[in-house]
């Protein structure tokens, strides 16, 4: 089990607690998309087998609730077989080429049980409750668009709100977590200072790296 000591104390700025850092792997070497919530792919290009093999993938996750495809509902749903159900969607315009796509919302349709789970890469992470992190504070209009016509009421809206801010606040907790993912998400939950200085001998190292050689093949007579 990964046990991370919270981010240095003396940091104050929030900003610096987004718990981010970028890994570039494989996904094939992944079993499930745990730890994450949220799963965002560009995913135009991605051939039906490998949707299929990410859509066993998100299937088996703990965590997984939410997926951002460029695949309409027959295909994420019916072809490739995640289970999802289909909520939004949204015309996007790519920076830079004007290019237009269409971004389909997905949500998770079935609650997993943690039963399920029984694979090979699956680990334990520990996510310290960040100190000195501020949460974000809902406004009373943000609830009420995203609260039923029921709870359109001053008192619905205000029950609402205070679920909503005990769902965002920080509190310690541990998740299920791929091998794939774990150091990289080790990184993301320990100090700041660690983790800037591993994000900048990568870049380093990308830097230094030189060119990648080309070998040219002999012309067909």
């Amino acid at each position: 089990e990964c046990v991370m000591e919270p981010a240095n104390a003396n940091v104050t700025d929030s900003n610096l607690y987004g718990g981010v850092n970028f890994i570039m792997s494989d996904i094939d070497r992944a079993h499930s998309m745990d730890p994450f919530t949220h799963i965002y792919m560009y995913d135009l290009g991605f051939p039906p087998p490998l949707q299929k093999s990410i859509a066993k993938k998100f299937n088996n996750s703990v965590h997984a609730q939410y997926l951002v495809s460029y695949r309409p509902p027959r295909r994420v749903i019916h072809e490739y077989g995640y289970d999802v159900i289909f909520m939004e969607k949204i015309i996007t315009s790519m920076h830079g080429s004007g290019e237009g796509h269409t971004a389909y919302f997905y949500k998770r349709s079935q609650n997993p049980t943690r039963a399920r789970i029984t694979l090979p890469s699956q680990r334990k992470l520990y996510l310290p409750k960040r100190e000195n992190f501020v949460p974000y504070q809902l406004n009373r209009s943000e609830v009420a668009s995203s609260s039923s016509s029921s709870s359109s009421s001053k008192a619905g809206v205000d029950e609402c709100k205070e679920a909503l801010e005990e769902e965002l606040d920080e509190v310690d907790r541990t998740v299920h977590c791929d091998e794939v993912f774990y150091e990289a998400a080790c990184q993301a939950v320990g100090d700041i200072q660690q983790l800037q200085d591993i994000a900048r001998q990568a870049v380093q190292q990308h830097l230094a790296a030189g060119r990648p050689r080309r070998t040219r093949r002999a012309p067909v007579l």
